[in-house]
């Protein structure tokens, strides 16, 4: 890491009703500043406030988005930043931070089943990990690993051809960086690895061989199984639709190579474009 580079974590939530999930937590008998302090990992809080970042989407729409920028740029700077952010029922505020902040690894813990659906079904092109329900702990050690691993170049690719999307994921994961496309999964993987597609009893088989591992589940999964599915994975952060395992994967690697940050950066600005400009409305538009 380079001398001025920090690791940065950004705490956030819909509502100050939400606090209280953060409060009651410890990481190993501290408090959740006081663990991250001593692995040398600074927590984001408002000025003079022992508050983490708490912002509505729904409520205060140009702070989350703006709060998102800050992310981006900061990230652009060369610190790691990663996201976790907590809430329940639309939970919109993880999808809209991925898509403001292309550079930025999101993590969302959903309070409810809800927010799970909401973070997991998120559309290709805007990738958000996610843990079980409830689950901010896992959350918080995953969001340590992955501001800790030297993901370096290349990552290790675990998946079936069989599976329907399997080359979508393959494709999208080779615009950005190299891989090892691996078949044997008896090994113990360093660094970061990828999994996508098989059946749920394999992602926990592979989950204690990996050191940091994105995993995806074919689109036949139905995600009210994945909840179940996802439960007693320590190591792995979970991704839905297929490409968006590929881009999360990238988006990690790029906390630490800057080649991969300016090209998620121009794909997330590519992708933009595809879509028509935006035309100011007028009394004339309508007919």
């Amino acid at each position: 890491m380079a001398k001025d580079q920090e690791k940065l974590l950004v705490l956030g939530m819909g509502s100050s009703s939400d606090k209280k999930a953060f409060d009651s937590l410890d990481l190993d008998g501290k408090t959740i500043d006081d663990y991250f302090k001593e692995k040398g990992i600074k927590i984001y809080h408002y000025p003079n406030n022992n508050s983490y970042l708490t912002t509505s989407i729904h409520r205060t729409t140009a702070n989350a988005i703006k709060y998102a920028h800050d992310m981006k740029r900061l990230g652009e700077q060369g610190h790691k930043v990663v996201s976790l952010l907590y809430g329940g029922l639309a939970f919109a505020m993880p999808g809209v931070v991925a898509a403001e902040a292309p550079n930025i690894p999101v993590i969302a813990v959903g309070s409810d089943e809800d927010a799970f659906y909401n973070t997991y079904k998120i559309p290709d092109g805007t990738p958000v990990g996610v843990v079980e329900v409830g689950n901010i702990k896992k959350g918080l050690k995953l969001a340590e690993k992955v501001l800790n691993i030297e993901a370096g170049d290349t990552v290790n690719f675990i998946s079936q051809e069989f599976f329907e999307n399997y080359d979508d994921v393959k494709e999208m994961l080779g615009k950005f960086c190299n891989f090892n496309e691996i078949k044997e999964e008896s090994s113990l993987y360093k660094g970061l690895t990828v999994r996508f597609g098989g059946n749920p009893n394999t992602f926990s088989y592979v989950d204690k061989k990996v050191e940091l591992g994105v995993i995806g589940f074919d689109k036949s999964r139905r995600s009210e199984n994945v909840i179940t599915d996802i439960k007693g994975l320590e190591n792995s952060i979970v991704v839905g639709r297929p490409k968006n395992v590929a881009l999360y994967a990238a988006r990690i690697i790029g906390l630490s190579n800057p080649d991969v940050r300016k090209k998620l950066i121009a794909f997330r600005e590519e992708e933009a474009e595809k879509y028509p400009k935006r035309i100011p409305m007028s009394l004339e538009h309508f007919k």
